[in-house]
C-alpha cells in the first residue's frame, strides 16, 4: 500500500541483520518453496515488529527467531486446514469480508491448493462496477475505492474526505452491504467498461485501479488554490459527494490532495504491493502517463511486504477474538464493549505457542512460551494497535493447568454511534421486480455458475438431490450456529449475570419465594455437620426468613431480616449448636450466590470460568495456600445463571474445613396470601434468646446500609449528573452500599468523591472510583477486571436491507423538511444524517433519565420509603421530580426537532392528566409508568431516525403513533413534576 524508506528503526535493523539466516531456515522448513518461505519470514517480521521485544533481553537471537518460524509454520498449516474444512464451494469466498485486497487475495490463494476457481476476479470486477455505479450518488463508493483500489488506510481516508475515523468505518460497512446486494442483483445497471481489455488482463487489480483513475476524463480538475480552500475550511463539513467522486477518479487531483495533506503520493501506493505482481507481465497501464510506473518485486526492498502487512495488522479492527493454542482454536468472544476480556483454561494438550486471531483469521498476536520449570511461571505480551487500541495476553502456569487471559481495549466502542456526515443522495437505480422473481433469483443464484455468457439453468426445489442438500445444509448451519453463537464469558461477566438473575426472582411483588438448601461442613479431623435450610422471601413485605434443621429434621436456628437490613438470629438452645462459622457467619446463614462467592474469595481477578453442556463453573484457587483462610472455592451456575452449588475449602489453625451448599429445591413462587406465620418466629425459638452470629468479627457489628443512605448517595451524584448512564453504579447488598465506577480522568474522580464526602463517612459505605488509565495499567499487570465501559451489543441480522435503502427510514421526510427550511436540494442529502443525529441524541439524553429513574425505583422499595425519616423521604421524592422535569424539558426539545419532519396530528387524542399522587405508593406507580412510556418513545425514535440493522422488522412510526407516544410520556411526567415541586414560601 505504501512504499517505505530504508529502515532507521532499531528493531527493523536488528531483524534485517538476521534476514539471510531466516530465509535459509524458512526455505528448509518449506521444502525450498521460496514463496512460502518469504511469507513465513514476513509473518515473523510482522509479529516481531508488533511486539517489539526488548533487544537486550534476547540472549540467543538464532534460537529466538528459529522458534518463531517453527511456530508460525505450524500455525499457518493448521490455519490452512481450517480454511479447507470451511471452504466447501466457490461461494464460500467473500472478498468483501476482508479489510483490504491483499488480505482477500491471500485468503483466496490459500484455497486454490484444493480447487481452482475465478471467484476473486469475478467478485473484484463486481466491486469495481459497484463503485463506478455509485460514486456520484453516495460517498460510500468513494470510501471503498480509496480503501480497496488506491491503497489508502482508514485514517488517511478520513483526512482525504474530512470525516471522522468512526464515520469511515461505518461508511466502509455500508459500502460492503450495498456492494454485496449489487453483486447479487443481475438486473443492476452496469456501465460500459472503460477499456476493452479491462476484464481479461494478466494483472486485474492494476488494470482496475488504472481504469478507476481515468474514469472521469470530462470532470473539471481542482486547482491547488481550490484544494487548499477545501481543506482549510473550518467546521466539520465533509468533502461533498461530487468532489469526492472526482478525486477518486483523477490521479492528478488525488496527488494534489496528498501533497496538501502531507500524505504519500500515488506513486508510493499500490493495493497489492504486499502480494506482488504477475511474474513476467508488465504492470497494466504502463506508459499511459496516468500513474508512474512502479518497480518490480525483485527491485523492492525485501521487507516492504512485511511493512505492508504490519500496517494492515495495526489498522485491523476485529469483531471477534479467537484464542488458539498450538494452532488449535479453543475459544472465541465477540467484541461488543470498549474492554473485552476472556479467560480460558488449557487442559490436556501441549502448550508451545498461543495466537489471538480475528474473525477474518488475521493473526493479531503470537506468543511463544516455554513451560516451567525451564520457562517463567507467568508470561505477558501486548500489542499497541491504531487509534489507541491495545491487545494483551497473560498466561499463568501456577495452577494445575495453564490459564490464558486475553484483554482487548477499543475506546471507540465506548463512544456513541458514529456520526456519518453523508448519506446517499439518491437511491441506486435498481429495477423493481416482484417478490417471487427476487426470491427465485436469490435461490437460483446459489446453484448456478456465474458468467455473463451462459444462460442460467432453471433450478427447481422439487429435485430430490437439491432439496436434500438444502435441508442438510440448513440443519448443519443451525447446529453450528447454536454451538458457536454464544461467546465464552469471563468469571466477572458470569457473576454479574447471576446477580441480575437472583435480583429478578427475588423482586417479585406478587409471590412469595421459597428455596431449600443442603449445607454440609466436613472437617479434616473427621467431624461432619449437615443442615437443611429453608429460605422464605417476600419482596412485597420486605422480609426474608431462614430456618435451619438438623439431621433429625428438628428446627435448631432461624434468622429474620427486614427490608432495611436489620437482622435477628434465634437459636433453639446454646447446646443446639447451629453449625461451624465461616467469615463470621454460621454456614447455614450463607446461600450459594454471586455475592457470597465474591465475599469468600475477596476478588474475582483470579477466578476462572469453564462451561460444560448445561452449567458454568467459576473456580478459585489461591496461588500460595494461606496459613489460614480460603484455599479454594467454586460456584456452579445453571444455564439460567442461577447459582445452584457453592463449595469452599478453608484452612484453620488446627484443621481444614470443606463447606458445601447445594440447592435442593429451586426457588418456587407461592401465592403471597400464605399465612402470615410463615414469617413469624417459631414457637420453639421464641423463648430462645436472640443471638448474634458466633465469633462474629467486628466488621459484622457495623449497622447495615439503609435505603436513606442510598437515596443520599443518588442525590449527591444527581448534582453533577453522575447518576446518568453507567459512570457510577450504586448498589445496596449484604448490608453495604457499594458505589463503583470507571471515569475518564482523575479530575472527574475528585469531583465525584467530593460530592460523596458525607456519604463516604458512613461505615456501611464502600466507594471505589477508578480512572480508565488505572484500569488499563492493572490489566497490563495481568489483572482481570470488569470492563471499563459496558456497550450495548450490536444488532446483528442475516438479511441485509434492499440495495439502495442504506438510509434512515424517514430519510425522505427529513430531506423534505430541510428543503422546506431553505436548504438547497443539492445539499439536503448531506444534512439528513446531521438532522437525524440531533433527534437521536436528544432521545438518548431523555432515555438516560428514564433509566436513572428506574434504578431508583428498583433500588428503594415503597416499603423502605415508609420507614424513612422525613428528610430522606423528601430527597426520594425530589429525585423523582428532578428526573421527571428533565424528561419534560427534553420532550419539548425533541418535539421541536421532530415537528417539521412529522407534523403534529390535530386528531391525536389528548391523554388525560394523571391525578396528583396522594401517597408514596401512587408516586412510585406513576414514576414506573413514566419509565415505560419513555422507553416506548425511545423505541419509536430509533425506528424512525436510526439506520436500520439488516433484517430489522420494526416499521417506522406514523405521525399519529409518534405524537401519541409523546403525549403518553409527557402525560406521565407532568403529575410527577407538579407533585414533587417544592411549595412556594408563604408571604410574611
Amino acid at each position: 500500500m505504501l512504499r517505505f524508506p530504508r529502515p532507521t528503526d532499531a528493531h527493523e535493523a536488528w531483524f534485517e541483520e538476521h534476514y539471510a539466516q531466516l530465509m535459509a531456515w524458512a526455505l528448509h522448513l518449506t521444502g525450498r518453496d521460496r514463496e512460502q518461505a518469504e511469507d513465513l519470514v514476513h509473518d515473523a517480521f510482522v509479529q516481531f515488529m508488533a511486539h517489539r521485544p526488548d533487544l537486550t533481553k534476547i540472549q540467543n537471537p538464532e534460537g529466538y527467531l528459529y522458534t518463531s518460524l517453527r511456530h508460525l509454520q505450524l500455525a499457518n498449516a493448521r490455519r490452512l486446514a481450517r480454511r479447507r474444512e470451511t471452504s466447501v464451494s466457490s461461494d464460500a469466498f467473500d472478498l468483501l469480508a476482508h479489510d483490504s485486497l491483499p488480505q482477500g487475495l491471500r485468503a483466496w490463494r490459500a484455497q486454490q491448493s484444493e480447487r481452482q476457481d475465478d471467484s476473486f476476479a469475478q467478485q473484484l470486477r463486481d466491486v469495481y462496477r459497484y463503485t463506478q455505479h455509485r460514486k456520484c450518488t453516495a460517498k460510500t463508493a468513494s470510501v471503498l475505492l480509496l480503501r480497496f483500489f488506491h491503497g489508502y488506510y482508514p485514517g488517511e481516508i478520513a483526512e482525504v474526505l474530512r470525516l471522522s475515523r468512526p464515520a469511515v468505518g461505518k461508511l466502509l460497512q455500508l459500502a460492503r452491504q450495498e456492494a454485496r446486494l449489487f453483486m447479487a442483483d443481475p438486473d443492476a445497471a452496469v456501465p460500459a467498461a472503460p477499456d476493452p481489455h479491462l476484464f481479461n488482463p494478466p494483472n486485474l487489480v492494476l488494470a482496475l485501479r488504472d481504469a478507476a483513475l481515468r474514469a472521469d476524463p470530462d470532470g473539471a480538475c481542482l486547482s491547488d488554490a481550490e484544494i487548499a480552500a477545501l481543506y482549510a475550511a473550518s467546521g466539520d463539513a465533509s468533502v461533498p459527494t461530487p468532489i469526492a467522486a472526482h478525486l477518486v477518479s483523477c490521479a492528478a487531483c488525488l496527488d494534489r490532495v496528498n501533497r496538501a495533506l502531507g500524505l504519500p503520493p500515488l506513486a508510493d501506493r499500490h493495493p497489492l504491493d504486499s502480494v506482488g505482481y504477475d511474474p513476467g507481465a508488465p504492470p497494466p497501464g504502463a506508459g499511459t502517463g496516468t500513474v508512474p510506473q512502479r518497480p518490480g518485486r525483485r527491485r523492492r526492498q525485501r521487507l516492504d511486504e512485511g511493512r505492508y502487512r504490519l500496517s494492515d495488522l495495526l489498522t485491523h479492527r476485529p469483531h471477534e477474538l479467537r484464542i488458539a493454542v498450538n494452532g488449535i482454536i479453543l475459544g472465541s468472544q465477540a467484541v461488543t464493549a470498549s474492554v473485552s476480556r476472556q479467560t480460558i483454561r488449557v487442559a490436556g494438550q501441549p502448550f508451545d505457542f498461543l495466537e489471538v486471531l480475528s474473525e477474518e483469521d488475521v493473526r493479531l498476536l503470537l506468543l511463544s512460551v516455554e513451560t516451567p520449570p525451564r520457562g517463567p511461571v507467568e508470561v505477558q505480551q501486548g500489542v499497541e494497535l491504531s487509534d489507541g487500541r491495545r491487545l494483551e495476553v497473560h498466561v499463568d502456569f501456577s495452577g494445575d493447568t495453564p490459564v490464558v487471559r486475553v484483554s482487548y481495549v477499543d475506546h471507540a466502542l465506548a463512544e456513541g454511534p458514529a456520526l456519518i456526515p453523508v448519506q446517499p443522495s439518491a437511491p441506486a437505480a435498481v429495477p423493481s421486480s416482484t417478490l417471487r422473481q427476487r426470491l427465485r433469483r436469490s435461490i437460483g443464484g446459489l446453484f448456478r455458475p456465474r458468467g455473463s455468457g451462459i444462460a442460467p439453468r432453471r433450478w427447481r426445489l422439487t429435485r430430490g438431490g437439491a432439496f436434500l442438500t438444502l435441508v442438510v445444509a440448513t440443519a448443519i448451519g443451525a447446529v453450528l450456529l447454536n454451538h458457536f453463537a454464544h461467546p465464552v464469558l469471563s468469571a466477572a461477566e458470569l457473576l454479574e449475570r447471576s446477580r441480575a438473575a437472583e435480583a429478578l426472582w427475588r423482586s417479585s411483588q406478587t409471590h412469595i419465594v421459597r428455596r431449600t438448601l443442603d449445607v454440609e461442613v466436613r472437617s479434616s479431623t473427621g467431624g461432619t455437620t449437615r443442615r437443611r435450610v429453608e429460605v422464605w422471601h417476600s419482596a412485597a413485605r420486605g422480609l426474608t426468613v431462614r430456618r435451619a434443621y438438623d439431621e433429625r429434621q428438628q428446627l435448631v436456628a432461624g434468622e429474620w431480616m427486614d427490608a432495611t437490613g436489620a437482622r435477628a438470629v434465634h437459636q433453639r438452645s446454646p447446646a443446639a449448636d447451629a453449625g461451624p462459622v465461616l467469615q463470621g457467619l454460621e454456614a447455614w446463614r450463607v446461600e450459594p450466590s454471586a455475592d457470597a462467592f465474591v465475599r469468600l474469595i475477596g476478588t474475582v481477578e483470579r477466578a476462572v470460568a469453564t462451561k460444560d453442556a448445561r452449567r458454568f463453573v467459576i473456580a478459585f484457587a489461591a496461588d500460595v495456600p494461606p496459613a489460614s483462610g480460603v484455599v479454594s472455592a467454586s460456584l456452579t451456575l445453571r444455564a439460567d445463571w442461577r447459582a445452584v452449588e457453592q463449595r469452599a475449602t478453608v484452612r484453620g489453625k488446627t484443621d481444614t474445613t470443606t463447606f458445601t451448599w447445594i440447592e435442593r429445591r429451586r426457588p418456587t413462587s407461592l401465592p403471597k396470601n400464605l399465612p402470615a406465620d410463615v414469617f413469624d418466629v417459631d414457637a420453639v425459638l421464641r423463648a430462645a434468646p436472640t443471638a448474634p452470629a458466633p465469633a462474629a468479627p467486628a466488621a459484622r457489628l457495623i449497622p447495615p446500609a439503609t435505603a436513606s443512605l442510598e437515596v443520599a448517595a443518588l442525590t449527591a451524584l444527581r448534582r453533577i449528573d453522575a447518576d446518568l448512564g453507567e459512570e457510577v453504579r450504586v448498589r445496596r447488598a449484604d448490608g453495604h452500599l457499594s458505589m463503583t465506577g470507571v471515569v475518564a480522568s482523575a479530575q472527574r474522580r475528585a469531583q465525584i468523591l467530593s460530592v460523596l464526602e458525607t456519604v463516604r463517612r458512613d461505615p456501611a459505605a464502600q466507594v471505589r472510583i477508578e480512572t480508565v488509565d488505572e484500569v488499563h495499567r492493572r490489566a497490563r499487570r495481568g489483572g482481570k477486571t470488569r470492563a471499563a465501559t459496558a456497550a450495548a451489543p450490536a444488532r446483528e441480522s442475516t438479511e441485509p436491507p434492499s440495495f439502495g435503502l442504506a438510509r434512515i427510514p424517514l430519510h425522505d421526510e427529513v430531506r423534505a423538511s430541510l428543503i422546506a427550511a431553505g436548504v438547497a436540494a443539492t445539499e439536503a442529502d448531506e444534512e439528513v444524517a446531521r438532522a437525524a443525529d440531533q433527534v437521536v441524541r436528544q432521545a438518548q439524553a431523555m432515555r438516560l433519565h428514564a433509566w436513572a429513574l428506574r434504578r431508583l425505583l428498583d433500588g428503594v422499595s415503597v416499603a423502605e420509603v415508609t420507614h424513612m425519616t422525613e428528610p430522606a423521604r423528601a430527597q426520594w421524592r425530589a429525585l423523582i421530580g428532578e428526573h421527571a422535569r428533565s424528561f419534560l424539558q427534553g420532550a419539548d426539545t425533541l418535539s421541536a426537532l421532530v415537528r417539521p419532519i412529522l407534523p403534529d396530528v390535530p386528531a391525536t387524542p389528548q391523554i388525560p392528566a394523571a391525578p396528583l399522587a396522594a401517597d408514596d405508593a401512587l408516586l412510585s406507580q406513576q414514576a414506573r409508568a413514566l419509565v415505560n412510556a419513555a422507553l416506548r418513545l425511545d423505541e419509536l425514535v430509533q425506528a424512525a431516525f436510526v439506520l436500520p440493522a439488516s433484517g430489522a422488522t420494526i416499521p417506522p412510526p406514523t405521525p399519529d403513533m409518534f405524537w401519541a407516544a409523546v403525549a403518553q410520556a409527557t402525560g406521565a411526567a407532568s403529575p410527577l413534576d407538579r407533585t414533587t415541586r417544592p411549595s412556594p414560601p408563604l408571604p410574611e
